[in-house]
């Protein structure tokens, strides 16, 4: 079937690409050999996105001081009255500390000082 005329107009141009790219003329020898797209090959080098930063959680056994044991276990109490959602104590330390340090002003102006400008 032949939907593009040849540039003298009398007939069909065997080099016309159809919707999907591939040539009209020889489709099945196009199929045999995969060939990368431009347009992929090209939006590949040209991606925002760096390389993902490693989030695997890292372990570390900490000592509390008993008063600080009992009032995170008090939190974590207070925690499920307020949230309907009981919660081991332990599992409330590293939101609250994320917490803080994204709270703390100082903390957080130095750090985007020691990264620098992007």
């Amino acid at each position: 079937m032949c939907r593009s005329p040849n540039a003298a107009g009398d007939g069909c141009d065997p080099h016309h690409q159809n919707s999907a790219g591939v040539s009209s003329a020889g489709n099945h020898q196009s199929r045999s050999r995969p060939r990368a797209l431009p347009e992929l090959r090209d939006s590949m080098a040209k991606l925002k996105l760096s390389a993902l930063a490693d989030d695997r959680p890292v372990k570390i056994a900490i000592e509390l001081p008993a008063a600080v044991h009992r009032d995170l276990v008090a939190y974590a109490e207070v925690f499920a009255q307020e949230h309907g959602q009981t919660v081991e104590p332990a599992k409330l330390v590293p939101l609250m500390l994320a917490r803080f340090m994204s709270t703390d002003h100082v903390f957080t102006r130095a750090r985007r000082a020691k990264s620098g400008p992007k």
